[in-house]
């Protein structure tokens, strides 16, 4: 018996292009690696904004670290970078608010249940580190403006369409996903 015996060769899944998206939670999980950091994965089904789906294309997964606790938590290129714990930990809240408030999650809810079928915006980047890998970032302000689009459309004679949350209604989600009128972060951190 071989190294690799057995090995069928597969193409690799394709890169969604740099972009805007709409994103729905198909799951997600908590987990642990081997060296003790906690974790939890949400697994998305992306289509962009006309509703043209990307099925098999990557990135499709996001991964979260655990909120830093102990100043053994922040790496060592955060420390070189002049950070502090407490740098990290307002960092981590920012980003997993905006996680939140980009998919009309309430804000601290953790039961994963409870995120399935959430649809929020994304944004879809190249990696500063690394070219070669696309990054998510969650956008509760794209979010937010098309709420407030939907909001403004007025019928003949200044009667008005839609109220807050009623496009995402007519579109098949609930009020629900409507994030708070004012998160009060900038939402322009990358995570």
């Amino acid at each position: 018996m071989g190294f690799g015996q057995g090995y069928t060769p597969q193409e690799s899944a394709p890169q969604l292009p740099e972009g805007e998206y709409k994103a729905q939670i198909r799951g997600a999980q908590f987990g642990q690696l081997t060296d003790g950091k906690s974790y939890f994965d949400v697994f998305l089904n992306i289509k962009d904004m006309n509703g043209n789906s990307y099925e098999g294309f990557k990135p499709d997964t996001k991964r979260y670290f655990d909120r830093p606790l102990y100043p053994q938590d922040v790496p060592a290129s955060a420390q070189m970078a002049g950070k502090t714990l407490q740098d990290m930990q307002v960092s981590w809240d920012r980003q997993i608010t905006s996680f939140f408030d980009a998919f009309g999650i309430q804000r601290g809810d953790w039961n994963t249940e409870n995120w399935r079928g959430k649809v929020g915006c994304i944004n879809v980047k190249k990696d500063k580190s690394n070219p070669s890998y696309m990054v998510i970032l969650p956008d509760a302000q794209k979010r937010q403006q098309l709420q407030q689009a939907g909001a403004h459309q007025q019928a003949p004679g200044g009667q008005q369409l839609s109220t807050p949350g009623q496009q995402y209604q007519q579109q098949g989600y609930s009020e629900q996903y409507a994030p708070p009128a004012n998160p009060g972060f900038d939402d322009t951190i990358p995570f």
